[in-house]
């Protein structure tokens, strides 16, 4: 009996310590609608704005150097104009040579590689300077080109890019494009279903179904 006393009197006690916590809680709280409240709910736009460093590619002392005959800051736009743009073209690209070219191609991606993982000068371009190497310096003149004329052409267009000529190596990889995509010959209707029926005859379903998924002409 004495037991069960000593624990209700236990359990009152924690419900009074529980009650009596809350009140002084309750009582430390402003109402809403004081002044004081009022105050703390109104959102201060200056005091939350983000303060971060202002960011520059290329710090002042650095933009104005020369790549070739431009800026750094002229090469980082023109490698930016130039990814937009060689990312929609086809690919064409002929295979990296072993020769004295192919060295030159491969110093190069090392030189774009260095600049990227040691945090260089042109940091900040790098990875798209590396990304659109291949695309510009490895383009195929035409179908039937050979390895000579791909290490004339390696040397000619790395000779382009070490100026800062862009613009003019850009024009000679679009004319490629040109090229090529016009070479192919446009398909016609009679030509589609002649080539889907003889991909049905033998049997290559995927291949027909492929084909009719083509637009006309291509």
């Amino acid at each position: 009996m004495a037991n069960r006393e000593t624990q209700e009197n236990l359990c009152r006690s924690e419900v009074t310590q529980i009650y009596m916590t809350e009140q002084r809680r309750t009582e430390r709280t402003v109402p809403l609608g004081s002044p004081k409240s009022k105050r703390s709910s109104e959102f201060d736009a200056s005091k939350n704005q983000p303060n971060l460093p202002d960011f520059d590619i290329f710090p002042s002392e650095i933009k104005e150097k020369k790549w070739g005959n431009i800026s750094y800051q002229s090469l980082s736009n023109d490698i930016n104009n130039i990814y937009d743009e060689i990312v929609h073209f086809r690919k064409n690209i002929f295979n990296i040579l072993s020769g004295r070219a192919g060295k030159m191609f491969i110093d190069e991606l090392t030189f774009w590689l260095k600049q990227l993982n040691y945090i260089l000068e042109l940091n900040s371009i790098a990875l798209k300077a590396f990304m659109v190497l291949p695309s510009l310096i490895l383009q195929k003149p035409s179908s039937t080109s050979k390895s000579k004329e791909h290490s004339a052409a390696i040397e000619r267009r790395l000779a382009l890019w070490k100026q800062g000529d862009l613009n003019l190596l850009m024009k000679e990889v679009r004319f490629t494009q040109e090229k090529f995509v016009s070479s192919r010959k446009a398909k016609s209707v009679e030509d589609i279903s002649r080539i889907f029926a003889r991909l049905v005859m033998q049997g290559k379903i995927t291949a027909a179904i492929k084909l009719l998924d083509r637009p006309i002409g291509c």
